[in-house]
């Protein structure tokens, strides 16, 4: 059973899949007000499913950067306007605060990520897709991260970095350098000293991470340097 279960605000919509635990869209709603009675874009849908199996995305025939898939929350704009999804079965196994930091995470990729042109990529000189997924993950990241810090939602940054830092560390697969460079994201925003988990590699993404969050008018415009390194790394 898939219905509109609620209209938080103008354009802003809540649907669910299956059943779904009234606590579960209270939390969904309660958060999502935080974040959107500060800004929020037009109009995006927010999905809660019951279970995985619930999941039904689109199919497109274009090149398209798969959403990031974690923690049972993700956001993505395949349709041309944003839409936040929430996987009950997954969500409920997060710790309260984490999961919470985790939403307004992807409310902000909402406000700042809703179009297509943020997944939708041409390969050109770029032969491998993942090197692309992972720079335009991390600067898409950053941005979030950045506005985060700039909103006041300090707490929520400090669980993020607690969450990135809980992980398994490793610095061998492109997956590991992903994790890596989002989890120095977090310290950038937060004004942090992280550890240098991956020796040079991490000291080589933190200062260009840094210096692109500086990037005029926003880090999105120098996304293409963080793809060369990345690039470089997984090749």
């Amino acid at each position: 059973m898939t219905r509109v279960s609620m209209v938080m605000a103008p354009g802003v919509y809540i649907i669910e899949h299956g059943n779904v635990d009234s606590a579960v869209r209270e939390f969904v709603a309660r958060t999502l007000t935080d974040v959107y009675q500060i800004e929020r874009p037009e109009y995006v849908e927010v999905h809660i499913y019951e279970t995985r199996g619930h999941v039904k995305l689109p199919v497109h025939n274009d090149i398209v950067v798969n959403a990031e898939y974690e923690g049972g929350l993700f956001h993505e704009a395949w349709a041309g306007y944003p839409r936040i999804h929430v996987i009950v079965e997954d969500i409920v196994n997060v710790e309260g605060s984490t999961r919470r930091a985790m939403l307004v995470h992807e409310a902000a990729h909402s406000i700042l990520h809703g179009s297509q042109e943020y997944y939708v990529v041409a390969l050109c000189e770029y032969n491998d897709l993942r090197s692309v997924h992972v720079a335009y993950t991390v600067v898409k990241d950053l941005e979030v991260h950045l506005w985060m810090a700039s909103r006041g939602f300090m707490q929520e940054l400090g669980r993020l970095r607690d969450y990135f830092d809980d992980g398994v560390v490793g610095c061998g697969t492109i997956e590991d350098v992903s994790n890596e460079a989002r989890r120095l994201t977090v310290y950038i925003a937060l004004g942090g000293h992280p550890e240098m988990r991956c020796g040079k590699i991490s000291r080589v993404l933190y200062n260009l991470l840094k210096r692109v969050a500086r990037c005029k008018p926003r880090p999105w415009a120098c996304r293409n340097e963080v793809l060369d390194v990345i690039d470089a790394i997984g090749g």
